[in-house]
């Protein structure tokens, strides 16, 4: 009886040691990151009032509360490449900081919240790559994996 009572238990732990559906070279993904591609709109105007539309589109790396990443911001004048400055970009759930570093001065930002189901960030983003400096809304989304 008493072997029987040791090998059970045992059994159950191979037993769910074998249900792992991921294998050794496959990386772990966790379910509350906000690791991903992100793309959204960005609308402004320019000096004559007439709109202007900016695409985002940018890749974000989280660990804990620091985040890495680049993208860009398209508009009618062409691409503009960014990074998330390292050391000063923030995520602690829901929000985010992020410091956005084009060519040249001055940073850029995207500040703003995760939802929930951390599919979208809402919030504001300022920076060269826009006409002026202005802060202007943005919603990104997450694209599906």
């Amino acid at each position: 009886m008493t072997r029987t009572a040791f090998l059970l238990p045992l059994a159950f732990l191979f037993f769910l040691t074998a249900c792992d559906s991921s294998g050794p070279n496959e990386p772990m993904v966790r379910e509350n990151s906000i690791d991903g591609n992100w793309v959204g709109e960005v609308t402004s105007q320019d000096l004559n009032g007439m709109p202007l539309s900016f695409a985002v589109d940018m890749t974000i790396a989280e660990d804990r509360s620091n985040v890495t990443g680049s993208g860009t911001v398209t508009g009618p004048d062409g691409a503009k490449a960014f990074t998330l400055v390292e050391g000063s970009s923030s995520y602690l759930h829901p929000i985010i900081n992020f410091d956005l570093l084009f060519d040249g001065p001055p940073l850029g930002e995207l500040n703003g919240a995760i939802t929930e189901d951390l599919k979208q960030i809402r919030g504001t983003m300022s920076g060269p790559g826009f006409a002026g400096i202005a802060e202007l809304e943005i919603v990104l989304s997450k694209r599906p994996q």
